[in-house]
């Protein structure tokens, strides 16, 4: 796993959700490894980068952890004290996330932030980034996942498909023909984990103790 930035609360709290679920379900990962290996990828995961960022990004979001729920499905609903407050906003952000295909309306001055179009619900976002693998410019569509930061703007999470000129018209085009839906609310979503039922009674879940 690559190691998150200090300076990066959501890198650190994706960091501090692995390490919870390698304690409660240690030998998951492995065959986590093993069913990524049988996924067939996107057309644009092609790099060691890319297929990482693949993984990292498929294990903590749709990877099942013992067939019951995503990681950050149950770092959410876990009943014991574990991560902090600020934490536990972060995961619920990341619990609330979004993937579809965005097309990029303005570029900040800075060039780092973006106002992107939800083709499929007409829904806005400010989505602030770090450094991208390739240049974007206004009219391209992206195939991504956006997850709300802290402060209220989303950034990208994973790998992110370009569609650029008579590509991006295409996709626009095709999605256009489907229609949009009623954005935002019903986006929100919503899971409860019996976790008495899992382990057979409150006092026997594992109380995970941070390092």
């Amino acid at each position: 796993m690559v190691k998150p930035k200090k300076d990066n609360l959501e890198s650190m709290t994706v960091g501090a959700v692995h390490d919870f679920i390698n304690k409660l379900f240690p030998e998951d990962f492995e065959s986590a490894v093993e069913e990524f290996s049988k996924i067939e990828h996107p057309g644009w995961v092609r790099s060691e980068l890319h297929i990482d960022r693949e993984f990292q990004t498929w294990y903590m979001l749709k990877h099942k952890v013992s067939g019951i729920a995503a990681p950050i499905e149950l770092a959410s609903t876990y009943p014991f004290e574990y991560f902090t407050e600020e934490e536990k906003k972060i995961i619920d952000n990341f619990f609330q996330w979004r993937e579809s295909f965005f097309e990029i309306k303005n570029i900040r001055n800075n060039k780092r932030d973006y106002l992107v179009l939800d083709l499929t619900t007409g829904q806005e976002y400010t989505v602030e980034t770090i450094k991208l693998d390739k240049p974007l410019k206004v009219g391209d569509v992206l195939c991504s996942i956006i997850i709300r930061k802290l402060n209220g703007n989303f950034f990208f999470y994973g790998n992110i498909g370009i569609y650029t000129s008579e590509s991006a018209k295409e996709i626009k085009k095709e999605i256009k023909k489907v229609g949009t839906v009623p954005p935002p609310g019903i986006w929100i979503k919503f899971i409860s984990i019996d976790w008495k039922g899992l382990y057979g009674g409150k006092k026997k879940i594992p109380k995970v103790k941070r390092d």
